[in-house]
């Protein structure tokens, strides 16, 4: 493993106690000399800085009006037409964690094929594809890195063994989580670390999630800057 893909995982490693040190403390209400506790607090539900995201913070690009819709905290996409939704707002330094998983493929030789994407970075002008960097969705690629949009390759180092370890099957919910730090790319799959890139050309930009043929849905979509 390569310094850089170890202090990669070291980084993310710390950064993820100091944000489960942070939940597991923002809301334990203070106690009085003899134990009890001192009032009411409201507890955090989630670390420090940490946003979650719905669809409303979104923007459609190549989109029929039922493509992308949301039910109860699920963002649910149809597959149909290729295209994305991509954030209003514009990132560089950050951690985006998201559960997502494809609905049900009944075509055996299909079902490794079940594809949508993590979009990072993306660039005006808005087309399929804009330049941007991304995190692979696709079932038999997921948590892979990889550029879009004539932007240059990445060098990356990439798991194979660990990929094919922690996915979880077609119509189960998998955990991807990316760390992105001045242009370097991190990925997760299910806790256990995939996939790490060298610093880019690109460092900041939109957020995005992919409409790409198969009906996906998404949930616990956050989002948390970091230094």
């Amino acid at each position: 493993m390569g310094d850089w893909l170890w202090n990669g995982r070291r980084a993310g490693v710390t950064a993820l106690a100091i944000a489960l040190c942070t939940a597991g403390c923002a809301g334990k209400p203070a106690e009085t000399d003899s134990g009890e506790p001192a009032g009411d607090v409201a507890e955090s539900t989630e670390p420090t800085g940490t946003r979650t995201l719905t669809l409303a913070d979104f923007e459609p690009f190549q989109a029929d009006e039922s493509t992308w819709r949301e039910e109860d905290g699920v963002l649910i996409c149809t597959g149909s037409p290729k295209g994305y939704i991509h954030s209003r707002e514009t990132f560089d330094n950050y951690v985006w964690e998201a559960e997502y998983r494809f609905a049900p493929v009944e075509d055996e030789e299909k079902r490794p094929l079940a594809n949508t994407g993590f979009m990072i970075h993306i660039q005006e002008p808005q087309k399929v594809w804009p330049a941007s960097l991304e995190v692979q969705g696709r079932w038999d690629e997921m948590a892979s890195i990889k550029s879009n949009g004539g932007i240059p390759a990445l060098t990356i180092e990439d798991n194979p063994e660990a990929r094919e370890s922690a996915r979880k099957p077609v119509g189960e919910w998998n955990h991807v989580r990316i760390e992105s730090r001045d242009g370097a790319l991190t990925a997760w799959l299910n806790g256990e670390l995939i996939c790490a890139s060298q610093p880019g050309e690109l460092t900041s930009g939109q957020i995005g999630l992919q409409s790409e043929g198969f009906e996906v849905h998404f949930r616990n979509v956050t989002i948390e800057p970091v230094e």
